[in-house]
């Protein structure tokens, strides 16, 4: 199996007027109706805001997932309470799931699965289809969308998803060579760097937001801990299953 996320996948689902903890409860009684008052501070508690996602001021970004402010405070269309909203449904609907599948297909030699998670700005709900079907769009260079398709052409034809380094074309890591197996927490992160600065309209009255184009961008596929993501995705992800009884599917 080769299991996927986006780092923004909330956003196309999620009202865009959660400005307070009072509308963010509110969302969380319309969209898990079987949660009771406990279950709900429980939801909270698990999506806390650091000092960074308090202040509405603060620029929006794209977090680093591994270091700084993390994806329940910001990302490049929200912060705050707007941002824990997504973020919460993100994880219960995409990006834990996406953990969990990568589980069940692994357990003994004969089955191997593989995680990835796309982040290069803006990664929203979808976005990754370009980078391995196409057209791609001007925030996926063609030497990204290049070793991405690589990538998908050798996990059809062997089952693994490892490529040359040549392909690659990432400077500093040879992960693309030797992908870890999920079973040790282990996933790949699909981001890019350098490139020139612009706006883009993300659509779905999200308006606009940075991204990078070219000329400049240079890939930046890294392994990277599933668990610690974003400030502890892992232990969220085991409140969700906890949860599971009473989540609607």
């Amino acid at each position: 199996m080769w299991a996927s996320h986006n780092a923004d996948e909330g956003p196309f689902f999620v009202p865009k007027n959660i400005t307070t903890e009072k509308a963010l409860v509110e969302f969380l009684r319309t969209s898990f109706p079987r949660f009771d008052d406990n279950d709900i501070a429980s939801v909270l508690e698990t999506y806390p805001l650091s000092a960074y996602g308090t202040e509405p001021t603060n620029p929006l970004f794209a977090t680093a997932g591994d270091s700084g402010p993390t994806a329940v405070d910001v990302s490049p269309f929200a912060i705050g309470n707007q941002q824990r909203a997504y973020a919460i449904y993100a994880e219960s609907a995409f990006q834990c799931p996406s953990y969990w599948v990568a589980t069940g297909y692994t357990g003994d030699s004969a089955k191997s699965s593989y995680l990835f998670t796309y982040t290069s700005p803006p990664a929203l709900h979808g976005s990754d289809i370009t980078g391995y079907l196409g057209p791609s769009t001007p925030t996926q260079s063609a030497e990204f969308v290049r070793a991405w398709q690589s990538m998908w052409g050798a996990y059809i034809a062997t089952g693994s998803p490892n490529i040359p380094g040549d392909v690659a074309n990432n400077s500093g890591s040879d992960v693309l060579s030797s992908w870890p197996r999920w079973g040790d927490d282990l996933m790949v992160n699909f981001n890019q760097t350098g490139g020139t600065v612009t706006r883009a309209d993300a659509g779905f009255g999200l308006g606009e937001v940075a991204v990078m184009v070219e000329p400049g961008l240079e890939n930046a596929f890294r392994e990277v801990d599933a668990r610690a993501w974003e400030g502890g995705r892992g232990a969220r992800c085991d409140f969700w299953r906890r949860m599971a009884p009473k989540v609607p599917m």
